[in-house]
């Protein structure tokens, strides 16, 4: 059984019961009405038989008196009707056999088994009680009264309730069509159709469900949007994971002369950071390098430029000159928004060492024999801006050299290592960096111990917060 069914019936089941009140109220004052009626149609009659026996009975018109009573009788349909004197002896009577009969000895019997109602008026002449008139009324009449008066009201009663509830079902059925379209909207997105616009048929209730429907449809559909777009950005992420491992060495070359030793933690969605320690029969090569941007292109990039170092550091011992071949490689094989900022250190088994730097983030040098924590004062432009021509590019990149003496410690990091970021939002940030770099190397010797010191320092700063970026960082001491 349909709701709409259900309604109804029990609209219908409440209007019958209400119905039903209404008509056994309505009934009873009905009734009432009539019987009252009754009863002021048994005085009128009493009244005005009063009135015209005055006359007769003072004449003790016998003739007169039986004549009014006679045609009042069957006029009105009355089941007696009798003019008496003051004495209570009858003057007037349908019947000339009650006349000069006691008055109560006749209405003992009516009253004896008859189902009568009674009425009795005195007749005044010139406020002398001079006798009274009596008639009875029968109650069938009464009976059929109060039966025509149900029957009718029953017929339209009947004919009420038929149309109501033929009304019912109709405007049950009118008012909830809306409800069909509305399961077959909801089904509809059920099923997962979410292209087809729902429409707004009404203002009412219904129509607020329509609306409602419709915002939610739009709300999946974002909600879908960024379902795919969160797995995309996962199978980017995991991407790039796959990517930047193999990226990174799993072990880093030793180096006579030197202690080395680098650290890395990728965050959720990978940036595109690289560090790598290569060597040549005659230097050492140490690499770190960020490309702008997040996921699997940035990892791709990097990736790329990977490559090239690989195919070319063997053969070149021009640091200027190594990163402005790979500027000219790498620019119209990226997009024009990308970009990779770069530092390369050429080392020597003495301490000689040559650098570039294309716009990275300036590295730390502690001298040990004056136990001062230096940072390198670095500019450059990133490898891979397309409006930099090649011949222009050697120009914009930052060189230098220098030499480490023995238990001096050069630093070398990405960004995402001052980019950490608290629980309250705030940075970890340079100076507070640098202070700790400080004291940390001054402290301790081992750089694998210094290593150790800072993972911890971060994690403590971060909490529970997520990174936001990678964080790599190599450091290099002099032995």
């Amino acid at each position: 059984m349909s709701f709409k069914i259900k309604l109804s019936i029990l609209f219908s089941l409440i209007f019958i019961f209400f119905s039903y009140l209404i008509y056994k109220y309505l009934t009873q004052k009905g009734e009432d009405y009539i019987k009252k009626e009754l009863i002021e149609r048994g005085n009128s009659i009493c009244s005005s038989l009063s009135m015209v026996a005055k006359e007769p009975l003072i004449d003790e018109n016998k003739a007169e008196l039986s004549r009014l009573a006679y045609s009042l009788k069957k006029e009105e349909n009355l089941s007696f009707v009798y003019i008496v004197n003051r004495k209570g002896i009858i003057k007037g009577a349908p019947d000339l056999e009650d006349l000069d009969k006691n008055i109560q000895e006749v209405l003992a019997f009516y009253k004896s088994g008859k189902d009568i109602m009674f009425f009795e008026k005195d007749i005044i002449y010139s406020n002398i009680n001079i006798g009274k008139v009596y008639i009875g009324i029968p109650s069938i009449i009464v009976k059929k009264a109060k039966s025509d008066f149900r029957k009718g009201a029953i017929f339209i009663f009947s004919i009420s309730l038929i149309c109501g509830i033929i009304i019912i079902f109709t405007f049950t059925y009118l008012s909830l069509k809306p409800l069909n379209y509305i399961v077959s909207v909801l089904k509809r997105i059920g099923e997962g159709r979410l292209n087809e616009k729902i429409d707004i048929h009404s203002k009412d209730e219904f129509g607020k469900i329509e609306k409602a429907a419709e915002e939610m449809r739009q709300k999946l559909i974002e909600y879908q949007a960024e379902i795919s777009r969160q797995e995309r950005l996962k199978r980017d992420a995991e991407l790039a994971r796959e990517i930047q491992k193999m990226l990174l060495p799993e072990k880093l070359p030793e180096l006579r002369g030197y202690e080395i030793t680098h650290y890395y933690e990728p965050a959720f969605y990978v940036g595109g950071d690289y560090c790598d320690v290569l060597k040549t029969l005659t230097h050492t090569l140490c690499v770190i390098g960020d490309v702008s941007g997040k996921g699997a292109s940035s990892s791709l990039i990097m990736a790329l430029t990977k490559a090239f170092i690989y195919s070319n550091y063997k053969t070149s011992r021009n640091p200027v000159a190594f990163v402005t071949n790979l500027h000219s490689f790498i620019k119209h094989r990226i997009p024009d928004d990308m970009f990779i900022t770069l530092f390369l250190l050429y080392l020597e088994e003495n301490g000689t060492y040559l650098y570039s730097s294309c716009g990275h983030t300036s590295p730390f040098l502690f001298v040990a024999s004056e136990e001062k924590l230096l940072k390198f004062k670095m500019n450059g432009v990133p490898v891979g801006f397309s409006f930099v021509s090649d011949n222009e590019y050697p120009s914009y990149v930052q060189k230098g050299n220098g030499k480490l003496e023995k238990g001096d410690i050069l630093f070398l990091y990405t960004d995402g290592l001052f980019d950490v970021k608290n629980e309250k939002g705030e940075f970890l940030g340079e100076e507070r960096f640098f202070d700790f770099l400080n004291q940390t190397v001054k402290k301790e010797g081992d750089i694998d111990k210094i290593k150790e010191n800072i993972v911890k320092m971060i994690q403590e700063f971060r909490g529970e917060a997520e990174p936001e970026d990678d964080i790599t960082f190599m450091i290099i001491k002099k032995t």
